[in-house]
């Protein structure tokens, strides 16, 4: 028997259903175990209808109670949807292309609110001390609340696990929301979980994938969430699709600065924001190619390093490949999720 945990009211109490799963239900499960744990995420549970690390939901309940401010500027996306070169972009565009500033780590300056729930942070440090004043060991939502405004967070959360001013349309705080296609999301979030904790094949992740067995998912739900409020006048949400940024980069700078309520660029300042953003600055980059997070993994979680997320080796490309049988599923997959939303995909699926 497993429960399923979930919110009744915005002061997030629990309530359990008991339900027995079906065979392909504890199959998948089983699954999600197998290939997904480490000695500091031993498991996994669903809270509102979300899959989750099992060390999520007394985070989640302290989200919901967290204070936004107006000024704060979050982005957001489905894990991987909203990319390093989102999160710098829209560092460095908030910041008036502050070299100096982005020197620092990007995990510094634009923090995970919800990195406490996604480890057992207390077993780690009790198996290695050192690490206590480690950020990747610190109280995540303690550290965004000290962070100076404005300040600029990200989640992956959807709306209706972010804080309950997001939830409510209360705050006039601006949310970038980042969309990119699934099959896309699933390869990318494939290739980042081997960093951090996945020892499956690229079959087995895109069927957690497909079957909402991901840390994070269900897929669609997490983006209609944030679709559904995108005109909405209480929520002040700017919703991007990844395919924008790679087929014009300059245009959606452009876009991004003025929902920032910043002045246009002039011509040498945009010259500047799209060198700072190319794939080879991004790649070598030490601020932003996530070798930090890396070598933490490495040396604390046993996990081997490999190359940078913002760039692909050999292997990866070949290991995550997106199969015509396997784009069938997800073709048949899409169209059955966005059946009956208005959801505007931008191109065909079969079916």
């Amino acid at each position: 028997m497993e429960y399923l945990l979930f919110y009744l009211n915005r002061q997030v109490q629990p309530r359990r259903i008991w339900w027995s799963p079906t065979k392909e239900a504890q199959d998948l499960d089983a699954l999600l175990d197998k290939t997904f744990t480490t000695e500091f995420r031993t498991g996994y549970t669903n809270v509102a209808g979300m899959t989750v690390p099992n060390t999520f939901p007394p985070v989640a309940e302290r989200i919901d109670r967290m204070t936004v401010y107006d000024d704060d500027v979050w982005l957001g996306g489905f894990p991987t949807a909203d990319s390093t070169l989102v999160q710098e972009m829209v560092w460095y565009l908030g910041n008036n292309l502050d070299d100096i500033g982005a020197v620092m780590e990007l995990e510094v300056r634009f923090p995970l609110l919800e990195a406490s729930g996604l480890l057992d942070k207390s077993a780690l440090i009790e198996a290695y001390p050192e690490v206590k004043h480690h950020l990747f060991a610190q109280d995540s939502i303690e550290y965004v609340k000290s962070i100076p405004r404005p300040r600029y967070i990200q989640s992956n959360l959807p709306l209706h696990l972010l804080p309950w001013s997001w939830q409510s349309g209360q705050t006039n705080a601006k949310m970038i929301y980042v969309y990119k296609e699934p099959e896309d999301v699933c390869m990318s979030f494939f290739k980042y979980a081997k960093h951090i904790a996945f020892r499956g094949t690229f079959e087995q992740f895109a069927t957690l994938f497909l079957n909402d067995r991901v840390p994070f998912a269900p897929f669609w739900s997490h983006v209609i969430s944030f679709w559904n409020k995108r005109n909405d006048l209480s929520y002040n949400i700017l919703f991007l699709r990844y395919k924008e940024i790679e087929d014009d980069l300059a245009s959606v700078v452009t876009k991004v600065r003025a929902f920032l309520n910043k002045p246009p660029l002039s011509k040498p300042e945009m010259e500047l924001v799209l060198d700072h953003l190319s794939p080879q600055n991004m790649e070598n980059n030490p601020a932003v190619n996530h070798r930090y997070l890396f070598e933490f993994a490495k040396e604390y979680l046993n996990i081997p390093e490999e190359e940078e997320v913002v760039g692909e080796d050999e292997e990866d490309q070949q290991e995550a490949k997106m199969t015509p049988e396997l784009q069938a599923k997800f073709d048949d997959w899409v169209f059955k999720k966005i059946r009956g939303t208005d959801f505007y995909l931008g191109r065909d699926v079969q079916n």
